[in-house]
């Protein structure tokens, strides 16, 4: 069984550019590498080096958990804060990390790499945290989360996969409410209130402005039929003027004379 040589500083990132040769770097055994874990995470793209607390131990990776730990190492994300047992110092390496994708997920129940390397991923506090967010989603009401980011731990995972996809802005905004505190989400939340009454006053104000050029368009059109009707009148009325003063009216006036005369004369 091959024994991995030591790793002070960190496995270049320009050598390896997969788990699978990170592993190779190594010098893993075959055998060890029949894992699930490992064989998840051997396809997964290296994004840091192996950086150790203490410079001048030597690593070996000769056994399963190992090997996956410095996998979970080298591809993770890192957590801020680290777990429990990371802040006293435990593990090998200076950054406490976990796993992004739901397969690994499964596979380490959230536990860390420094957690997984000493085989106590069952005493890490994201382990915890993950079997317990299904059943309490947003913590228990006498004890509710001081942040969102503690009862969300993927956050982290799909803070990095939206930067990936070309979307940071989206990413630093669910990173910056997800660190809020519960006062501070308060404070929010009345602001976010004031925002709305603000929107709301503006919206029932615009209203009544409609409503009162509604009433001016009503008085402007009643005016105009109005002027309609007036107008319609005096062409009538004129009309039955030209009537009266017809080209036969001088013929009846004659007549009208000759008839006086006659009278006269009688």
């Amino acid at each position: 069984m091959s024994v991995g040589p030591p790793v002070g500083l960190g496995t270049p990132l320009s050598v390896c550019e997969t788990g699978r040769d990170l592993l190779d770097r190594l010098a893993v055994d075959q055998r060890v590498r029949g894992g699930r874990l490992i064989s998840i995470l051997s396809y997964s793209p290296i994004r840091r080096g192996l950086v150790q607390r203490k410079r001048d131990k030597i690593l070996t990776y000769h056994v399963g958990h190992r090997a996956a730990a410095a996998l979970i190492q080298a591809t993770g994300i890192s957590r801020r804060p680290p777990c429990t047992r990371c802040t006293r110092a435990n593990g090998p390496w200076e950054q406490c990390v976990v796993v992004q994708t739901n397969e690994a997920l499964q596979a380490t129940k959230g536990a860390c790499a420094n957690c997984h390397w000493n085989n106590q991923g069952g005493e890490c506090s994201f382990r915890t945290s993950h079997s317990g967010r299904a059943a309490v989603p947003l913590g228990s009401l006498g004890h509710p989360p001081t942040s969102l980011m503690e009862t969300f731990s993927a956050v982290h995972r799909w803070e990095e996969q939206m930067v990936e996809f070309g979307m940071p802005g989206v990413a630093a905004r669910v990173k910056t409410h997800a660190r809020m505190t519960a006062p501070e989400l308060v404070i929010r939340h009345a602001e976010i209130r004031e925002e709305l009454n603000m929107a709301q006053a503006a919206l029932h104000h615009l209203l009544e402005v409609l409503q009162h050029l509604g009433s001016e368009m009503s008085e402007v059109t009643m005016l105009l039929s109005l002027g309609r009707v007036f107008d319609s009148s005096r062409e009538a009325a004129t009309a039955s003027s030209a009537d009266v003063v017809s080209p036969g009216a001088p013929g009846s006036l004659g007549s009208s004379a000759t008839d006086t005369d006659d009278h006269e004369r009688r």
